[in-house]
């Protein structure tokens, strides 16, 4: 099963983060802890220095894939979701993308979009992600800094998307 093939490194932006925040906690630096900031400072110092970064469109579209190394049935989330999303972040706000990328692999573990000055622009650049996430089955996390936002596609649904039915049943 190619699951098995997932380098052993966190697998979401979220996990990433929280682990992040347990370190500074336990290093003593739980006070006044700022998120956003740090998500800025990994991706900055960390992530874009010591992993190799291609642009995301570009980096799909030359057949490298975000979500479809994770699956082994067929799946083309890449192609129907994940890069029309990119496309349209990249045309109607011109903002960079940028894939974290796994190289032996070819697979981006990361989705990174540069996040642009104005409020009204980061407001579309939500929208546009909320209305891909609503026409997936799984889940698009987005974790923001200030000057970056990290975007995952998760198999998992969250419970309040997973199943209508079952909510009103409990």
């Amino acid at each position: 099963m190619r699951r098995a093939r997932v380098s052993p490194r966190i697998q979401t932006v979220s996990s990433r983060l929280v682990i992040l925040a347990m370190l500074s906690l336990a290093a003593g630096c739980g006070q006044g802890i700022d998120a956003k900031a740090d998500l800025d400072d990994l991706i900055n110092r960390v992530w874009l220095v010591d992993f190799e970064i291609r642009d995301a469109i570009e980096h799909l579209e030359t057949g490298g894939t975000h979500y479809d190394y994770l699956e082994s049935d067929g799946t083309t989330v890449d192609a129907d979701l994940v890069l029309p999303l990119l496309i349209r972040l990249r045309d109607e706000l011109q903002v960079e993308t940028l894939a974290v990328l796994e190289t032996e692999e070819n697979w981006a573990w990361a989705l990174l979009v540069r996040l642009p000055a104005n409020p009204l622009a980061r407001q579309r650049i939500e929208a546009a992600v909320r209305e891909t996430d609503a026409n997936f089955d799984g889940d698009v996390s987005m974790e923001w800094g200030y000057q970056w936002l990290a975007i995952d596609f998760l198999e998992e649904p969250p419970e309040s998307k997973a199943c209508a039915p079952c909510r009103v049943a409990a």
